[in-house]
């Protein structure tokens, strides 16, 4: 039985809008902690502005539209916290950034060691060139870590969202972390029937899709998404979400309405992942909870998440590869297979998982909490 912290208060910290993967992630945690904790708050201290009715004090935090204010709005509605009267809630922090100093009852959550601004995210927007961007990125990251490592003690306890983060987390900080991997929304990413998504999108019945969703940053890799495009046979379009790709074989979708995104998963044939890295990666198992294959290159993170259910890309034959994969999965049989195997690394990303997860690193965190005092 999972247990229940009814004497206990927590506040959700993000500094990210809904739209990102972490304010997803801000969320969906909001709603898992709600059947653990007797009393659980969201708190937005993000600089861009998000209207959402669940959001904790918001009009006392200052917000802007002006992305290089961003990152000091950021620190200026940390430093407001100590204004809150929050001194019995466990803090939660789960954003891209950390407070500026540190708190009692702290933990925090670590997406990615090598993080990123959205207010860098557009180097034209602020009329800055690539490698200024890449810079300022680099130096950002190496200065968010050492500073949590600064604000951390030996108290506070940390989640990495991937085996990857945490064995990045270790070698930058020396500080170990506790693994608990997203969760699928089991109500948006299921198995629906594909014919009907296709209609409901307005997509064709007779083309087969493969579908990619990502921003433009360098190691999210549009080359080899384009290049991927380009070698498509008859038949088969590439769908983009995000940020475009210019190739005759691609569907630009740009943002996608949220009731309908998740149906992309439903009218597509496959999921393509061609990512350098990244912490987690919230499309992927989307896409395991819709029940869609996924093509991946061969790297630590996809074969973590992933497993045995990927079909895997060697990078120096990408395309031939994944012509290979392409024709494998018009077999009903060898279909089948990968299905089951989809089916089985979801059990890794369920609801309940996370909560039993959630709830034992809380039941170590407040322990260590009662023995530090």
């Amino acid at each position: 039985m999972v247990q229940q912290f009814i004497n206990e208060k927590i506040a959700i910290i993000s500094d990210q809008p809904r739209q990102t993967g972490i304010g997803v992630y801000a969320l969906e945690l909001y709603d898992v902690l709600r059947s653990l904790f007797r009393e659980v708050i969201l708190i937005y201290v993000g600089g861009w502005p998000d209207e959402y009715e669940h959001y904790y004090e918001p009009s006392y935090f200052a917000r802007t539209r002006k992305l290089a204010r961003i990152p000091f709005i950021i620190n200026e509605n940390y430093r407001k916290l100590n204004e809150l009267d929050l001194e019995d809630y466990i803090k939660h922090f789960v954003g891209a950034t950390y407070p500026v100093q540190h708190h009692n009852k702290s933990c925090f959550t670590v997406h990615d060691v090598v993080l990123d601004l959205n207010f860098l995210s557009d180097a034209r927007s602020m009329g800055g060139v690539g490698i200024v961007k890449n810079i300022s990125r680099l130096v950002y990251t190496e200065l968010n870590i050492t500073h949590l490592k600064r604000i951390s003690n030996k108290n506070d306890a940390i989640i990495s969202i991937s085996k990857v983060t945490a064995k990045a987390l270790k070698e930058k900080t020396g500080r170990d972390s506790s693994v608990i991997y997203h969760w699928i929304n089991e109500e948006k990413f299921r198995i629906r029937e594909k014919e009907s998504a296709k209609s409901v999108l307005g997509l064709s019945e007779r083309e087969n899709y493969l579908l990619t969703v990502g921003n433009e940053r360098k190691l999210k890799r549009l080359d080899l998404q384009k290049n991927v495009a380009d070698h498509l046979p008859d038949g088969w379009k590439l769908l983009k979400i995000g940020y475009p790709i210019s190739s005759n074989n691609v569907i630009n979708l740009g943002k996608v309405e949220e009731n309908r995104y998740p149906l992309y998963f439903n009218a597509s044939d496959a999921y393509i992942h061609l990512s350098d890295t990244e912490g987690f990666g919230w499309p992927v198992i989307e896409a395991i909870g819709s029940g869609l294959p996924v093509i991946a290159r061969i790297n630590e993170i996809n074969s973590e998440l992933i497993s045995d259910a990927g079909l895997y890309l060697r990078d120096d034959k990408l395309c031939e590869d994944l012509l290979n994969y392409l024709n494998l999965l018009k077999n009903p049989s060898k279909l089948s297979d990968i299905l089951v195997r989809l089916h089985k690394v979801s059990q890794r990303y369920t609801r309940e998982a996370a909560i039993a997860n959630y709830a034992l690193f809380y039941k170590k965190f407040l322990n260590s909490q009662i023995i530090k005092n």
